[in-house]
């Protein structure tokens, strides 16, 4: 999730992490959201986050 008036590309943010982290821990895909599913309470909700991915 980007701030307001944010932009960023996955290339980019893939780009950052390569040059901070080891190879092995830099992220094969990246995926930017408009924002992140919370409950009520205002916790994340995972069933919902993975429906934006497309995972579940």
């Amino acid at each position: 999730v980007l701030r307001e008036g944010q932009s960023a590309s996955e290339a980019d943010t893939r780009g950052f992490a390569a040059t901070r982290l080891a190879d092995f821990k830099v992220p094969r895909k990246v995926v930017i959201l408009d924002e992140i599913p919370k409950g009520a309470t205002g916790k994340l909700q995972r069933i919902g986050l993975a429906a934006k991915l497309g995972l579940g």
